[in-house]
């Protein structure tokens, strides 16, 4: 059954949509480690814990965000080359933006630690814990908002709007599907709380669900879901034979990783 309160909460995590006036005021209980140090009411715990349920929907509504706005700024700039890299550059800034940056950063602090860490686990979590920004965490930024650009320049130029639709959504099972099969590493980080949740029967028909009706729809695009699937296959080995895990920062990179290899992949054959 959907829960809106839950689906709000999970838009208010993964994205910047302002949506907080929108969610029930409700009294502050004690701080549960579980879910950082944000005190939450028993309810909106509850809430909480379920919102990696909503991670496909929350990306299904940016994807459309993302449509509508390349339609509308279509139709006033023109069909030319060159306005088509213009409404690509403003969508790409509008992916970065509505996401916060979240999966990015996420991106960034993996480059930093998989590169820093030297093979070592605990160097290695510990530099994905550091909030300062190395020059390889730069690198993998500027170089995946470059692919992202450049896919959105010719989806928009070929009007392949049903992947700009769908990327997203199937981007954020990459999310759900490492919290439900891997091992997650931090008992006091903020992801903790999804653990029980994703490993859930609910969660399975969810991820099930998703990405067989996105992989449907989008099987004209198969070399993007094939790309996607192995670029979150290759980092969820990887995260495992050096981690024995899992953190949030990884799974914020396979989302990153995933929209992006689905993206570019999809639209370099057509």
């Amino acid at each position: 059954m959907f829960k809106y309160q839950t689906f709000l909460m999970t838009l208010q995590f993964v994205t910047r949509l302002p949506v907080s006036g929108l969610l029930a005021k409700e009294p502050l209980v004690e701080e549960d480690p579980s879910i950082g140090e944000k005190p939450l009411a028993k309810n909106a715990l509850s809430d909480w814990q379920d919102a990696i349920l909503y991670f496909p929907a929350a990306g299904l509504l940016l994807g459309a965000i993302y449509l509508l706005s390349a339609l509308l700024l279509s139709t006033f700039a023109g069909d030319t080359l060159l306005h088509s890299a213009l409404i690509a550059s403003l969508v790409t800034v509008l992916m970065i933006w509505l996401s916060g940056g979240l999966h990015i950063d996420g991106l960034a602090d993996m480059t930093d630690a998989w590169v820093g860490g030297l093979g070592d686990q605990q160097r290695t979590l510990d530099i994905m814990k550091d909030p300062t920004c190395g020059p390889m965490a730069v690198m993998a930024v500027v170089l995946s908002v470059l692919v992202r650009f450049v896919a959105c320049w010719l989806i928009i130029d070929q009007g392949s709007w049903l992947l700009l639709l769908l990327a997203p959504a199937l981007a954020r099972c990459s999310g759900l599907a490492f919290y439900r099969q891997g091992h997650y590493l931090r008992k006091q980080g903020m992801g903790s709380a999804f653990v029980t949740v994703a490993k859930s029967d609910i969660a399975g028909k969810v991820l099930c669900g998703s990405l067989g009706i996105g992989s449907v729809l989008l099987i004209g695009y198969w070399p993007g879901l094939l790309a996607a699937f192995l670029a979150f296959y290759f980092l969820r080995q990887t995260s495992d034979q050096r981690l024995g895990g899992f953190t949030g920062d990884v799974a914020g990179a396979s989302i990153e990783l995933t929209e992006v290899a689905l993206l570019a992949f999809g639209i370099l054959f057509i």
